[in-house]
């Protein structure tokens, strides 16, 4: 028989624990997303990566990650129908695909077609969001802005309680350098701050 020791520290069951998923924040300067330092201020984490707002990360990470093309989308031009290597070994039947298909309408033109097909990918990727019963209802509206040459997606999303707990424009600039380009791995020029 072997003896076993078992520590129990008191009050660790009542203490808060961090947040692990950490937040991304527009950097703006490189059209690009980094993770955000905490404060001295914060207990749980101090001088760690900020967690303070895991819903508006989770968010942009399923809006800007590139999810995989499903087999009867049109590819641009060269392209693969790229994806998370991951959503190929899903765990359980019912995990999602990480990302959304807005991907696919870099090289299309801006027109109200583009809006209609933007607002459904947009649906599509945050459909899991509400199957896990952290938002109840999502508010999404796409235009398209002419004078800036911007597709413009408004995001809100709603507590149980009716509560908007997510607000955000998402915006892309369709001059014509993007017609014709291919962004790089990451790159991710989506977001307007408010």
């Amino acid at each position: 028989m072997v003896d076993v020791d078992i520590s129990i520290r008191q009050g660790e069951e009542v203490e808060s624990q961090p947040n692990h998923l950490w937040d991304t924040q527009y950097t703006g300067e490189t059209y690009g997303w980094d993770w955000v330092c905490a404060g001295p201020d914060d207990a749980l984490n101090r001088m760690g990566l900020r967690a303070t707002r895991s819903l508006d990360t989770a968010i942009l990470l399923q809006i800007l990650t590139w999810r995989r093309a499903e087999p009867y989308d049109v590819l641009p031009s060269g392209s693969d129908p790229k994806g998370w290597w991951g959503d190929t070994i899903d765990l359980e039947p019912s995990e999602t695909p990480l990302g959304s298909r807005l991907w696919l309408l870099y090289r299309e033109p801006l027109n109200d077609r583009l809006a209609v097909r933007a607002k459904n990918y947009t649906i599509e990727a945050l459909q899991t969001f509400i199957d896990q019963g952290v938002v109840v209802r999502f508010d999404i509206e796409t235009a398209i802005d002419r004078r800036r040459e911007a597709l413009l997606i408004d995001i809100a999303g709603y507590s149980q309680d009716g509560q908007r707990i997510y607000e955000q424009r998402f915006s892309r600039v369709w001059r014509d350098e993007f017609t014709h380009f291919t962004p790089p791995p990451g790159f991710a020029g989506w977001v307007e701050l408010k």
